[in-house]
């Protein structure tokens, strides 16, 4: 175990390293090959959400394994991906959802799926969601700034650059436009990538054909107790 912890410190005593998980087993059964596999396969999913960028050149090709130890680290894999994001580790989770038509958008209940529209006409920015399992998705195609006009500090700046690099806000014009939906866990980020700038994204989203703002549609559906 002392080689494993002399690597990791290796690793970790580096000028651009700003956060980093270390992942371990109660058993300490881990070696080398089973990290191998586990760290081809945690690029290659994080690679595909396209939730950060990353900077090494690692291909993110697994290690072969024999099928029962393969079997048994895509089982701990599974709990990793299940346990992450409870601590607010989200780089492995797809934001990207299917494109759904009109006709299509429905809810396991039957019910149909409300959809939210934000316009800022004075700067052609006209976005369209959905509301889904708890998420606001944006849909492809709306139409937001083309870069980041607030606070460059500011966590959705990040948030946009980030979709950006992902290609999932490419350059059309003057502005951008989503390639995809794209799924937000605020209706704030959703409304800050869109406009370029915080947003209060609880009033600026309105259901559409209606003009009843996100919050006030949210507080209805608690009160009427649909919500999930």
């Amino acid at each position: 175990m002392s080689v494993w912890v002399k690597q990791v410190y290796s690793c970790l005593n580096k000028d651009w390293w700003t956060d980093a998980v270390v992942i371990t087993t109660q058993s300490n059964t881990l070696h080398k090959a089973h990290v191998r596999y586990l760290e081809g396969r945690l690029i290659g999913q994080a690679a595909k959400a396209g939730v950060v960028t990353l900077a090494n050149g690692t291909s993110g090709s697994s290690t072969p394994l024999p099928e029962a130890a393969r079997a048994s680290m895509e089982a701990f894999l599974d709990y990793v991906f299940a346990i992450l994001p409870a601590v607010r580790i989200d780089c492995f989770l797809e934001n990207t959802r299917p494109s759904k038509s009109a006709t299509t958008m429905v809810v396991e209940q039957g019910e149909a799926e409300v959809l939210f529209e934000l316009k800022t006409p004075k700067h052609n920015i006209d976005g369209r969601a959905r509301f889904e399992n708890g998420e606001l998705v944006v849909l492809a195609g709306s139409r937001g700034r083309r870069a980041w006009e607030g606070t460059a500090t500011h966590s959705y700046a990040d948030l946009f650059a980030d979709l950006v690099k992902a290609g999932v806000l490419v350059e059309a014009g003057d502005m951008r436009v989503f390639s995809q939906d794209y799924a937000f866990k605020s209706a704030s980020a959703a409304g800050a990538v869109l406009n370029g700038r915080a947003t209060n994204g609880q009033e600026a989203w309105k259901v559409a054909g209606k003009g009843t703002s996100y919050r006030q549609w949210e507080a209805d559906r608690l009160r009427s107790g649909t919500a999930e």
